[in-house]
């Protein structure tokens, strides 16, 4: 079995089957028959192999077998119910071999009604899901309570069924009785799945156009940080220039000629003095 779901595993995908190329893994298989005839379950239970029956937890006979693995529950009624195929040919042939043990032990067993109650499927949509946008814009069909379930619960009104929707894109397919069902729920699926990445996708993409709008704004200020910081060093070299400019004027003042016959002048109006007053003297 695990060989025969390796190489189903590494199979193309067939198109005309699966067109929205996501192919559900059958999980389980519950089927029911009517086996039309009543039953003893003490006997059974006591002269059956793998069986098991206690009357107060459950008012059923328990049987197992290997090959394929399942478990069928067998009630007085002559109702059986037949669950953990991983098909339905296995699920029919698990039930034909159930009636065929309950014949050997002398009950006029048949094998009528053979019906599929359930199919449970699950796939895999290869990316992550926002389960409250999701719930958001299918509220009309979706239930999403995290507290109480981690999943979003999706009921389908056509074929009505209900996928359960987890946020790493796992989805568990259950309620389907036929297998049209489950592809329909599975292109169903798709679509709704495709919606919400593309709704996704235009969300990240309206992220990132204002990633890049303030990218640009913290650019142009960083441009203007930066320029002030040139006007602030071109004013403090102006005012440099200029202190330098005025010590260089005041030391050429010092050292100018002019400054020295300055201070040489009241000598000069001393000797003038000193001459006239000698000429007026007799």
């Amino acid at each position: 079995m695990a060989a025969e779901a390796a190489l189903e595993g590494s199979q193309p995908v067939d198109l005309s089957q699966h067109p929205s190329g996501i192919v559900p893994t059958l999980q389980n298989i519950v089927s029911t028959v009517n086996l039309d005839c009543e039953l003893d379950l003490k006997e059974i239970a006591l002269k059956a192999r793998n069986a098991e029956y206690n009357p107060k937890r459950f008012a059923a006979v328990i049987m197992r077998i290997r090959e394929p693995k399942t478990t069928a529950l067998v009630f007085a009624s002559g109702k059986m119910v037949c669950t953990g195929a991983k098909s339905e040919q296995q699920s029919k042939l698990a039930a034909r071999k159930y009636a065929r043990i309950i014949q050997k032990l002398n009950f006029p067993a048949k094998f009528k009604e053979f019906t599929i109650q359930n199919i449970v499927a699950s796939c895999d949509v290869k990316f992550p899901i926002r389960l409250e946008g999701l719930a958001y814009s299918h509220g009309a069909f979706a239930s999403y309570e995290p507290e109480l379930f981690p999943g979003l619960i999706y009921r389908m009104r056509q074929p009505k069924i209900v996928l359960l929707i987890f946020v790493s894109g796992k989805i568990v397919l259950t309620g389907a009785k036929i297998s049209h069902e489950r592809a329909a729920t599975t292109e169903a699926c798709r679509l709704l799945m495709v919606a919400e990445r593309q709704r996704l996708l235009e969300l990240n993409t309206q992220r990132q156009a204002k990633a890049d709008t303030h990218e640009e704004a913290r650019l142009a200020l960083n441009v203007e940080a930066e320029m002030a910081i040139v006007h602030r060093q071109q004013l403090r070299d102006v005012r440099a220039e200029r202190w330098a400019g005025i010590h260089t004027s005041k030391r050429k003042k010092d050292d100018s000629p002019e400054d020295g016959d300055a201070i040489n002048q009241p000598i000069a109006n001393y000797d003038h003095m000193k001459m006239i007053y000698v000429e007026r003297v007799p």
